[in-house]
């Protein structure tokens, strides 16, 4: 009988050790119960295990859930910002966009044009980097908005340009430029 028990219990735990194995490697099902009919520790030991199993599938379910959420709205989200840039792109005037450490966050296709440059190149640059004329200078159109100036007018490459400084609400002295 001694022996019996011995084997049973090194079967048992064999199994909880195999199951324990199969998650380190993330392959295991967390639906598949460990067979636990002992009355003994290791039988008590399986059974809190498979309650263990269980909860982690049903708290793996609910990410996978919220996963695929997060997943449709930034689709959602990423329509949208489409949507809005190629408004923004289809305006035939300069419009620019700075955050609030003075970098760009958008400018529109008459920009690159502007500038010779692709978006991606742009944004995430400084104000000061276009390397206008009023850049770096007391008419700096950011410059010019932080005294409450609303309309800077300059030459770049022989063609005239006005800024006009608009601020939206609810950010610390955001800034927009349009020619």
């Amino acid at each position: 009988m001694h022996i019996y028990t011995r084997e049973r219990n090194d079967f048992q735990l064999n199994l909880i050790k195999a199951k324990i194995q199969d998650i380190a490697k993330n392959r295991a099902d967390l639906s598949e119960q460990i067979p636990c009919r002992q009355k003994d520790e290791i039988g008590k030991v399986a059974r809190w295990f498979n309650i263990l199993t269980a909860k982690l599938g049903i708290i793996l379910d609910d990410i996978r859930e919220a996963e695929s959420r997060v997943r449709s709205e930034s689709e959602k989200f990423k329509a949208m910002a489409h949507w809005y840039e190629s408004i923004l792109d289809a305006i035939p005037f300069l419009v620019s966009v700075l955050n609030t450490e003075m970098k760009w966050s958008f400018v529109n296709t008459p920009v690159e044009k502007m500038l010779g440059k692709e978006r991606k190149d742009i944004v995430g640059l400084n104000c000061g980097d276009w390397g206008l004329s009023i850049c770096n200078t007391g008419n700096c159109a950011v410059s010019c908005a932080k005294r409450e100036v609303k309309q800077v007018r300059f030459k770049h490459d022989g063609v005239s340009y006005q800024v006009n400084k608009v601020s939206c609400r609810g950010h610390e002295r955001p800034h927009r430029e349009t020619d």
